[in-house]
C-alpha cells in the first residue's frame, strides 16, 4: 500500500460508507444496492501486496459488519479472505485490464455470497431451500448492480489513487 496515499484511503472509504449505508440502503429496489466496500477491495488488493490486502479486507468487513444482520466478524473473516485470495492471484496478472479487474469483483461477491450463506445457515439454522430464496432474492440483484457500477468506480479509483505519468511525445 505505500503507492496509495493513507489520507486518501480514508477518506474513499468514508465517503463510500456514506454512499453506500446512506443513499443506496434507503432506495426502495434491491437492484440499485452495489457493494462499494467490496469492490474498494477488490481494486486495492489486485495493486497492493497479500498482508495489506487482507488487513484491508478485515477492516472493510467490520464497517461492512457493523451495518448488517451478520456479525461483524463474519463479514470481517470474508473480506480478509477475499483479500488474500485476490491479493495472492494478482502477483502475475495484468491488473490494469479491464477483464482482469471485472474478474476479480465477481470472484469477490462469489466469496463473499458463499460465506455469508454459509453464516447464516449454520448461525440461524436456516434451512438450505431459504438460503437458495435469499440468494436469488438478494444476492444476484446485488451481484448485477455491482458487477454494473464496477467498471465506473474502478476508473474513479485509478484516478484518484495513482497517478500516471505523462509522457510527451518530441514531434
Amino acid at each position: 500500500m505505500s503507492r496509495f496515499y493513507p489520507v486518501r484511503l480514508v477518506l474513499i472509504v468514508f465517503s463510500l460508507v456514506v454512499v453506500q449505508f446512506s443513499f443506496f440502503s434507503s432506495s426502495a429496489s434491491p437492484f440499485l444496492h452495489p457493494d462499494l466496500l467490496l469492490l474498494f477491495l477488490c481494486y486495492c488488493s489486485s495493486y497492493t501486496g497479500v498482508r495489506a490486502a487482507t488487513l484491508l479486507g478485515v477492516i472493510l468487513g467490520f464497517i461492512q459488519g457493523s451495518f448488517s444482520f451478520l456479525p461483524s466478524l463474519g463479514y470481517s473473516l470474508a473480506y480478509g479472505l477475499i483479500g488474500f485470495i485476490l491479493g495472492s492471484v494478482s502477483k502475475g496478472v495484468l491488473r490494469e485490464a479491464g477483464a482482469t479487474q471485472f474478474l476479480f469483483a465477481f470472484l469477490g461477491l462469489g466469496i463473499k455470497w458463499f460465506h455469508v450463506s454459509c453464516l447464516a445457515f449454520f448461525l440461524y439454522q436456516m434451512r438450505w431451500s431459504s438460503a437458495a430464496t435469499v440468494l436469488q432474492e438478494r444476492a444476484l440483484p446485488e451481484l448485477m448492480a455491482t458487477l454494473i457500477t464496477a467498471p465506473f468506480l474502478f476508473a474513479l479509483f485509478n484516478l484518484i489513487l495513482i497517478r500516471k505519468r505523462r509522457y510527451h511525445f518530441v514531434g
